[in-house]
């Protein structure tokens, strides 16, 4: 394999692993709400106790209905503060991309390959919480972000090192 090939792929792959090391960690150490049971019902009909049925499975709904609307707004909110905590950490990755640039730019390609990623899955997960606003900043943070990274990539040149002088004798 071509030594150029191999790097693209290997920077590819470790933007993937480094945006599903921080998805997965969030969701290993942040645990979201758990979803309530939907109700199980009366099966057996004894005779005379269908009202009482009736009104048992109802109460059973509307138990299960408040809890649904709970559940609703604790998971909008946990999407919401994963969203942050993966902004934030794409940013770190971000960060350690374009400062470790100079010394290796495969490792830090893979970076910000991640940390894009890990922007792009943040976006996400703030319109899962359905929070205009936030995502509205997420979105924001993003745009700035990929328009630092294109004009530090595509219209700074890069600095070449300079030429040693040698002394003449």
């Amino acid at each position: 394999m071509d030594k150029a090939l191999f790097q693209l792929v290997y920077t590819i792959f470790l933007g993937l692993m480094l945006a599903l090391f921080v998805g997965f960690g969030v969701s290993t150490f942040y645990k979201g709400p758990t979803a309530p049971e939907y109700p199980s019902y009366v099966t057996e009909q004894q005779p005379g106790s269908n009202a009482k049925a009736e009104k048992l499975e109802r109460e059973k709904q509307r138990a299960y209905e408040k809890a649904s609307a709970k559940y609703e707004e604790k998971s909008k909110l946990y999407n919401r503060n994963v969203s942050i905590i993966t902004l934030a950490s794409s940013v770190v990755l971000l960060g350690i991309g374009l400062s470790a640039g100079p010394r290796n730019r495969t490792i830090a390609n893979g970076f910000v390959i991640g940390g894009l990623l890990t922007l792009g899955y943040s976006i996400i997960r703030s319109l899962i919480a359905e929070n205009i606003e936030y995502t509205f900043v997420s979105v924001s943070i993003g745009l700035l972000v990929v328009l630092y990274l294109g004009y530090r990539s595509f219209v700074i040149p890069e600095k070449t090192p300079a030429k040693k002088k040698t002394k003449k004798k």
